[in-house]
């Protein structure tokens, strides 16, 4: 947040906010073999670090994951006021969910980019995409986490969000918002990014 970004054309901009939805982790091992796929959810942003995300079996080896930008289309239909205060799918606040029949925003980002170039942000030159729908899930695939489980132990696994990736290929100064269906180009390009901006921590 308040970091100077400067997008493929050239233009700079900062994030004001920046959350999206991780899913569906999957687990395997070194042969590709499922291990455990727990249905947890955790929205995430750069205030928060850390996420409970599942149990795999004890004294597995778990070589590879998967991860979901979004929620499963089981979940996007579900209704918020059905859930917990403290779970990520309950009502927030900024909201990430538009109703009960388009469903949950999966990726929330909004900022200020300087479309006129004079080195400032100056009042309207913003930038705000919200993406869902369940065409827009998108999946991060073979991160390679490499631990050995242990029961009752609980394990780290490190990962990294660039965050600037979901613009890649967008010129800010003239794309510059969508709600996913009034400018579906725009939401397509994000959510496509989005299955390449998670990445394990080197």
């Amino acid at each position: 947040m308040n970091t100077d970004y400067v997008d493929g054309f050239g233009n700079d901009y900062q994030f004001t906010r920046a959350q999206m939805y991780l899913s569906s982790p999957k687990y395997m091992d070194e042969n590709m073999n499922l291990i455990s796929a727990p249905m947890e959810y955790a929205l995430v942003s750069p205030s928060q670090t850390t996420y409970a995300f599942g149990t795999v079996p004890g004294d597995a080896h778990i070589h590879m994951m998967d991860i979901a930008v979004g929620v499963d289309s089981v979940a996007n239909a579900s209704d918020p006021g059905t859930y917990g205060a403290d779970s990520p799918l309950a009502y927030q606040s900024p909201s990430v969910h538009w109703n009960w029949n388009s469903g949950y925003i999966f990726i929330a980002i909004e900022g200020v980019v300087d479309i006129d170039g004079n080195g400032t942000y100056d009042a309207g030159e913003t930038f705000l995409c919200h993406v869902g729908l369940n065409s827009m899930l998108a999946v991060n695939s073979g991160l390679l986490a490499h631990f050995n489980s242990v029961p009752g132990q609980t394990h780290n696994i490190e990962l990294d969000i660039d965050w600037s990736g979901l613009l890649t290929g967008i010129d800010l100064s003239v794309d510059n918002s969508t709600h996913t269906m009034d400018n579906m180009p725009l939401a397509t390009t994000v959510s496509n990014n989005a299955a390449n901006v998670i990445t394990i921590h080197q």
